[in-house]
């Protein structure tokens, strides 16, 4: 690149950052069946969808109401293999809490950095 085209470019006041995305394999819990139900890595969801998802998990949390979450997070077909093992809240809940654990161990926790970069 030309030092006239450098001119031309606007160059801001914070350097550029290297956006490296942190490969995580996506959670994938077995079924009595033998079927994996894999729980994508919500962080690689596009932007909005990753919000609709959060959103939808905190208003479970406070209100108790796990199934929309896991609608949005899981395929139909995942979803409907789950809930046929684990048809109450009390089965549903160690699963969920399960996934949940495993990424908080890539991501952190909220208020806290990832897990991978304290490590």
């Amino acid at each position: 690149m030309t030092a006239a085209k450098n001119k031309d470019r606007p160059i801001g006041n914070i350097k550029r950052v290297k956006v490296e995305a942190e490969n995580t394999d996506p959670a994938q819990y077995p079924l009595a069946n033998g079927k994996l139900i894999t729980f994508p890595d919500v962080y690689d969801l596009p932007l909005e969808d990753a919000e609709a998802f959060f959103d939808d998990l905190n208003n479970g949390q406070r209100t108790g109401k796990m199934s929309p979450a896991l609608k949005r997070w899981l395929t139909d077909e995942d979803y409907k293999a789950l809930i046929a093992e684990y048809p109450t809240p009390r089965k549903i809940g160690p699963v969920v809490n399960a996934v949940m654990s495993y990424y908080e161990s890539v991501w952190g926790t909220p208020g806290e950095d990832t897990a991978s970069e304290s490590s």
